[in-house]
């Protein structure tokens, strides 16, 4: 039988031994192919740079005996042939060498024999070789009826060769036909999203090193884009030097399973944020502690990454952002804002949103062709995200805005419960602004904006209370509108009403703050006047002060009112 080559270490100290053995065995077709190693050192590199089909060695030398060079090659290379070669052998040499593991043993003056036990030597290794792969196949055939008796599909893998089985079914599930998904592990793992990828080869790795018992869950991508859920379970089985050779286990689809499990997990997350955002309603009396907590309580209860809401500017026409809470500050102050149809570059989904008056979702942000900030977006972990419109009366007058880490993480109980989480907070804001407009009412005229009757009481018992001695140096003012019952007799009552905002324009120009200045009736005005000094200087300031004001004519629709206002102190 012909051979392409032989590879082999000689163990020797002697080149023309190792030449003989070059030669008789070249004569026998066995095409040898000689690296000569005379060191333990030596052996165990030739060994770790590539392992010989068969190991001849000297049995005895200066520095190194043959029973030493076996020794190494029962550790390093146990399954590889090793022939000792020597000028006499004891019989009680002969009995060690062979239970050590020697395969054969040839003395040196009778080499014709060297060839016919290479041959030898080699078949019985390839025999036991033969034999080791039908013992190993068993042992896997075993292990995988044994995993088809559980549940779900088997698969298996060669470690070695990376060759692997995967499941028929698994591929189907996921969309591919036999063909379309390469039987290896590199195949395999080329599907798996990811961050999953890299848990499983973590809990493959543990496995195999550490006898964890492999129990992974994964996503893997179909062939229509989605990703699919498997629980997979696997054994490796490691031979006798502890290295792992071969693992079989089984895979079960748990899409729908875990498609529930998350959605209550979502759902929970959007509960306590609906449940922490009412609570704060309860308790709050300011708008912008309403604002900042409920962004803070989407981030920190609904694990949302960033949150954050705006407000019409109607004057610019344009959203202002005014709390947000999470990562991107900096990501907001970049987003189109405006609400002008005409101007494209600012008439953003923001703008959308408020001017239609509903929710605009995005659900991947990394397909969605409306995203002006993709990639800044993408940067910032934004999978996904909502725009909900903040509606008073059925006017838009804001946005809350929520980002998530999670592509599709909106559906449609979570944006059922986001909309009444956003209506909630719309209903807050009203609340609290009609409670500041009833607030006001209560101690400001609504006409002019002046503080009313009981505020100037109100401002009096202050500054007496406060500093009783400046009540000597203080002067109370009052001014009457004479006849003015006759302007809205006969201008109507809407030109009335803008002459008492120009008095009231003009009073305050000279009085001072407005504070200390009130409309305490129809058509009377009143003050205070602190730190006046005499009565003098208080009659000196109401002529030359506050009287040539009011003796000007007030412009009222194109005609100068002139009035009669006496004033007392």
């Amino acid at each position: 039988m012909q051979i392409a080559s032989l590879n082999i270490v000689a163990v020797s100290d002697n080149p023309s031994d190792v030449e003989l053995v070059a030669q008789l065995l070249q004569r026998a077709a066995l095409n040898p192919e000689i690296r000569v190693v005379d060191s333990e050192k030596s052996l165990r590199s030739a060994l770790q740079d590539q392992l010989p089909e068969l190991i001849v060695s000297d049995f005895k030398l200066p520095q190194f005996s043959g029973l030493d060079a076996l020794l190494v090659a029962r550790d390093v290379c146990p399954d590889t042939p090793f022939i000792l070669v020597s000028e006499v052998f004891g019989e009680d040499h002969v009995i060690h060498a062979l239970k050590s593991g020697a395969t054969d043993y040839v003395l040196k003056h009778d080499l014709a024999r060297l060839a016919p036990a290479v041959r030898r030597a080699l078949g019985d290794a390839q025999s036991a070789l033969e034999q080791r792969r039908t013992l190993e196949a068993l042992r896997h055939s075993e292990l995988r009826f044994r995993l088809a008796a559980s549940t779900g599909d088997v698969w298996d893998w060669d470690i070695e060769t990376g060759l692997a089985q995967i499941s028929p079914q698994w591929k189907m599930r996921l969309g591919y036909s036999e063909e379309d998904v390469e039987n290896t592990a590199e195949g395999w793992l080329a599907l798996l999203e990811p961050a999953d990828r890299v848990r499983v080869l973590a809990a493959f790795s543990a496995h195999i090193r550490n006898h964890v018992p492999y129990d992974v869950e994964y996503r893997a991508l179909a062939k229509d884009g989605s990703y699919r859920w498997s629980h997979a379970k696997g054994q490796a089985v490691w031979n006798a030097h502890g290295r792992a050779t071969y693992m079989a286990g089984s895979v079960v689809d748990i899409t729908e399973r875990k498609n529930a499990e998350i959605k209550v997990q979502r759902l929970n997350r959007v509960y306590a944020v609906l449940s922490g955002i009412n609570s704060l309603i309860v308790r709050t009396q300011n708008r912008e502690e309403l604002f900042q907590e409920a962004c803070n309580i989407a981030v920190h209860a609904g694990g949302f990454k960033l949150a954050w809401i705006g407000l019409v500017d109607n004057d610019s026409q344009r959203v202002a952002a005014v709390a947000w809470s999470g990562a991107g500050e900096d990501y907001i102050e970049h987003i189109p804002m405006g609400m002008r149809v005409e101007q494209e570059s600012e008439y953003g989904i923001v703008g959308q949103s408020i001017r239609k008056g509903f929710t605009i979702l995005v659900q991947n942000t990394a397909k969605d062709e409306r995203i002006v900030l993709k990639q800044q977006a993408l940067d910032r972990g934004f999978a996904s995200f909502a725009v909900l419109p903040l509606s008073i009366a059925q006017q838009s007058i804001g946005v809350l805005v929520l980002y998530s880490e999670e592509t599709h993480f909106f559906d449609d109980e979570e944006v059922l419960l986001l909309e009444e989480l956003a209506n909630d907070i719309a209903f807050s804001l009203d609340h609290l602004e009609k409670a500041e407009e009833l607030n006001y009412l209560a101690y400001y005229d609504a006409l002019t904006g002046l503080p009313n009757r009981s505020l100037l009481q109100d401002r009096i018992r202050q500054l007496t209370q406060n500093n009783p001695e400046s009540s000597s140096k203080m002067a109370l003012l009052w001014f009457n509108v004479d006849r003015f019952r006759n302007v809205n007799d006969t201008l109507g009552r809407h030109v009335g009403d803008v002459l008492l905002k120009l008095v009231a324009l003009r009073l305050s120009e000279v009085v001072g703050r407005t504070n200390q200045l009130a409309r305490i009736g129809a058509d009377q005005f009143g003050g205070v006047l602190t730190h006046c000094g005499s009565p003098s200087d208080v009659a000196h300031f109401l002529r030359e002060k506050v009287q040539p004001q009011i003796d000007k004519p007030f412009l009222v629709e194109g005609k100068e009112l002139y009035l009669l206002v006496p004033m007392q102190s």
